[in-house]
């Protein structure tokens, strides 16, 4: 009920114009369903498969037979009639285990009416026999113990494990994207409102001009400027609803879950929230050297080279002999039926074993030449992809403690800066009031202030992408009383 509902909610909402609202957090939800996670599900549920397909070979099987046959045939000596009608049963239980050892466990009944259909005074004869079984194999040489079979499953494991550390990876980095774009659009937000509070100071400044224009207190390029000053405050609105618009489309295409109209929740972007920032980028600092722990990459790495090195141990029986031993023991009663040849078994019975060795070996080994070549492509494509990893990791976390002296004193500069712009345009502003500033100064200061504030907006936008992509890249990393 609660699926249709919401399932109803989204159709009118689309239908009818109403956009819902999202939340940071409600974003870092959908991630689980973009197709990139799913695809990245798909494979380790397809190496789950695999596991599975290699350990089914390990499981004890369960193997039933009933066979019943007669026939009209007449004999060829009267004395040789052939058995009419024939039932036999069999019921056995194999067991091929991880170790290279193998049984099974297995119980034969046969029963036979002979009576010579053309000689009706000919002789009758009932037989019913008992043939229980037991055996067991083992591999000496090539997969002794079951070495090679449990490599080949864990390397298949660990194969296993480095997706799913891939796509916490993964999931980490579309987290990063996603929550990238929330802020940009907050920070294109708080620009609007910005430019939006100027244009209604450059309107209140045309209407003033287009006053005394027409009282002849003002000239024509006065009048120009002032339009000029709206009309590009205007663009400047119209580009940075564009901008919003090309974040939702973005949003849209890694989410595929966000409906066709959506809102996206606008954060305050206080001088506090800046602080919470540099709290953990000064955490990052505290850091010395580079914290590979704190990244998923360094067990993906092991876990592929885990899975190699299984892969190794198991190619090196890859050309071996197959020499597997095996032994069977058997008892067998017949009586004239089931009941007896049952009750008298023990004391009757007959018994018979087996020893035997079986012996295969390949005559060439280009397979194996050609698995040792995968193999060591294989290794040198993890050793690069590991050594790029580190250099990449290191050079972050460097980067990252560089700049945070930088940033944290161009945002106070800056801040600075805009007090200070914010003072000289409402001073020049009462000075144009006066007459004793022309539109030029003004609208000179104006946009002053404006690049100021939007210059604050991007260093700030600088410093949540910065600590963004760190977070995506030590995917283990948190601040202390602070959720990132």
């Amino acid at each position: 009920m609660k699926a249709f509902l919401l399932l109803f909610f989204f159709i009118f909402t689309s239908y009818n114009g109403i956009a819902r609202t999202f939340t940071e957090f409600e974003l870092v939800e959908m991630v689980d369903s973009s197709p990139t996670l799913k695809n990245l599900e798909a494979q380790i549920e397809k190496l789950d498969s695999e596991i599975n397909g290699v350990m089914v070979n390990f499981s004890p099987t369960l193997e039933a037979a009933f066979n019943y046959n007669d026939t009209d045939e007449p004999p060829l000596i009267i004395f040789d009639p052939p058995p009419q009608p024939f039932y036999s049963g069999e019921l056995k239980l194999n067991h091929n285990t991880v170790y290279g050892l193998g049984y099974s466990v297995g119980f034969l009944g046969e029963s036979i009416l002979t009576a010579p259909p053309t000689n009706p005074n000919g002789f009758q004869f009932n037989a019913a026999r008992l043939n229980p079984t037991a055996s067991v194999s083992m591999e000496l040489l090539k997969n002794r113990f079951g070495d090679e079979s449990a490599n080949q499953v864990k390397s298949l494991k660990a194969r296993q494990k480095a997706l799913q550390y891939e796509r916490e990876i993964t999931k980490e980095r579309l987290t990063s994207e996603v929550r990238k774009l929330f802020w940009s659009h907050n920070i294109l937000v708080e620009k609007r409102k910005l430019n939006r509070s100027l244009l209604e100071l450059s309107e209140k400044l045309l209407k003033d001009v287009q006053r005394k224009n027409k009282q002849g207190f003002a000239e024509a390029g006065d009048l120009y400027s002032a339009q000029s000053q709206t009309s590009g405050q205007k663009t400047n609105i119209a580009l940075l609803n564009y901008q919003v618009e090309r974040i939702k489309k973005t949003l849209a295409t890694i989410l595929p879950g966000v409906p066709p109209v959506f809102e996206l929740k606008t954060v305050e972007m206080s001088d506090e929230a800046s602080k919470v920032f540099f709290k953990c980028l000064d955490t990052i600092v505290a850091n010395k050297e580079t914290p590979f722990h704190l990244s998923y990459y360094s067990e993906q790495m092991n876990e592929k080279k885990m899975a190699l090195s299984y892969t190794e141990a198991s190619l090196e029986s890859f050309n071996m002999p197959t020499l597997r031993l095996f032994g069977q023991i058997s008892g067998s009663h017949v009586d004239s039926n089931f009941a007896d040849a049952s009750g008298d078994y023990l004391d009757q019975a007959k018994y018979g074993y087996t020893i035997g060795l079986n012996f295969s070996m390949p005559l060439t080994s280009h397979l194996k030449r050609q698995q040792e070549n995968l193999i060591s492509s294989e290794r040198y494509q993890i050793n690069s992809e590991n050594e790029e990893q580190k250099a990449e990791l290191i050079a972050l976390h460097l980067e990252t403690i560089r700049s945070i002296k930088l940033l944290n004193q161009a945002l106070v500069d800056q801040r600075q800066a805009s007090q200070a712009l914010a003072k000289s345009y409402s001073f020049k502003q009462k000075q144009y009031d006066q007459a004793r500033a022309d539109l030029f100064d003004v609208t000179q200061e104006q946009n002053n202030y404006l690049a100021s504030q939007i210059n604050q907006l991007d260093i700030v936008q600088v410093i949540i992408e910065a600590l963004l992509d760190y977070r995506a890249s030590f995917q283990k990393f948190t601040c202390q009383g602070v959720t990132i």
